[in-house]
């Protein structure tokens, strides 16, 4: 029962933070004269997210991992300055630590994205707007071997 308790406790609270993302880009499209106010409301964002990641990243519930790691895949691909150590060590610890491969692996692709946008390729657009959580991950894993296969 705590098990159930907890586990939803944790899909809300990551639930409510990402509320957070669509209050951010409401007001950047209504108040565009004020650049101070939107980085100010980056900031908030960027903390809160952090917290929410982190949080997420604790569970030890496949589904709520893999939520997290879909929600961070999308968070940078709309936030490309976004960054957290906090983030990538909690990635860090899964990608070496987590019971199945198929969790360490989706860490990885993570944190892969966390620590080299740049390797991704410049658009990543379509991550940004991908609601399948498999189709980013898939997006991920055939921008990173991209590279790695030559022809003869």
């Amino acid at each position: 029962m705590k098990s159930l308790i907890k586990n939803i406790t944790t899909v809300l609270l990551i639930s409510l933070a990402f509320t957070g993302v669509e209050l951010v880009q409401a007001t950047a499209q209504t108040d565009s004269n004020s650049v101070e106010k939107i980085n100010n409301d980056k900031e908030v964002l960027f903390n809160q997210m952090e917290k929410a990641f982190v949080y997420g990243l604790s569970s030890d519930v496949d589904g709520v991992l893999e939520s997290s790691f879909h929600q961070i895949i999308v968070f940078k691909a709309t936030y490309s300055e976004f960054d957290s150590e906090d983030v990538k060590t909690a990635l860090n610890n899964l990608a070496q630590n987590a019971d199945t491969h198929f969790i360490r692996y989706r860490a990885v692709l993570t944190l892969a994205l966390m620590k080299n946008q740049d390797r991704f390729g410049s658009d990543l657009t379509p991550l940004a707007n991908m609601k399948d959580k498999d189709d980013a991950f898939h997006f991920l894993n055939e921008r990173l071997n991209a590279d790695r296969y030559t022809a003869n």
